[in-house]
């Protein structure tokens, strides 16, 4: 395995040492809000009623999470799920990567949110 590894290696590095590489800088295009919303119903599976489009921040980063937030987020799986209040933008960050998404958020699912963030 490490023979077939060091052959592959200096194959790779001969055919990238005969030609001149350039690299081309796409254009950068800002996404102000990313739209998390296309291709999702805008009626809640839970409720039946319709949502609202709403702009919540995006978290970036390895986050940690206490114990409350993972009960919380259990108990939204089933109980309110359309209540967030920001969504996962992943591990990488760079300065195009757009702070606000939109997403669709439930009334109904708010207040059973909000009940249950007052009975913990």
């Amino acid at each position: 395995m490490r023979i077939l590894t060091l052959i592959l290696a200096a194959c790779l590095a001969g055919c990238v040492g005969k030609r001149d590489i350039t690299v081309t800088p796409l254009p950068r295009h800002r996404v102000e809000v990313a739209d998390y919303t296309i291709g999702e119903s805008s009626v809640c599976g839970l409720h039946h009623v319709q949502m609202n489009r709403t702009a919540v921040p995006i978290a970036y980063g390895l986050l940690v999470f206490d114990v409350r937030y993972r009960a919380k987020y259990v108990a939204s799986t089933n109980l309110f799920p359309h209540a967030d209040t920001f969504v996962l933008g992943g591990c990488y960050v760079s300065a195009d990567s757009p702070k606000r998404a939109a997403i669709y958020t439930c009334p109904e699912c708010k207040i059973a949110a909000a009940k249950w963030d007052s009975a913990w």
